[in-house]
């Protein structure tokens, strides 16, 4: 019907701006490159296309070029910047490892701890013997 027609002219109004006359402003990590071009009434375009053959997952696109494609920016990322993120991600991972590294030992010496009450033995032997040392010296004067 007439409704069909004018949705596919709308439809290939858009395609000539959308394929034609589009300059690329970056590329992500994933290999996801980011474009931007005029429309024909003169409005700013951007557009995004999946590295070929990756999976097509909008939570793999970084949020600085969401912001861009969504107009929460004005420029799009610079490499330096998401160098700069990147690399705090990294520091971040690291952080969080050691921190659960850390965690994982108290916990263990938690558990001990827990397990050695039970049982009777102090709760800390080092400073059980450390007090026994003490009390010692303090007979032997």
């Amino acid at each position: 019907g007439c409704s069909g027609r004018m949705s596919w002219r709308k439809l290939m109004s858009f395609l000539p701006s959308l394929s034609v006359g589009r300059t690329k402003v970056g590329v992500d990590r994933f290999g996801n490159q980011y474009f931007v071009a005029q429309s024909s009434d003169g409005q700013e375009l951007r557009t995004m296309e999946y590295k070929s053959g990756a999976e097509q997952d909008p939570a793999l696109v970084p949020v600085q070029w969401q912001g861009w494609l969504a107009r929460r920016r004005q420029d799009p990322p610079t490499d330096e910047e998401m160098a700069r993120f990147y690399g705090h991600q990294e520091f971040l991972k690291h952080k969080v490892a050691e921190l659960e590294e850390a965690d994982a030992k108290l916990r263990l010496q938690y558990m001990s701890q827990q397990q050695q009450e039970k049982n009777g033995a102090p709760p800390d032997l080092r400073s059980f013997i450390s007090e026994v040392k003490k009390a010692n010296k303090k007979e032997e004067q």
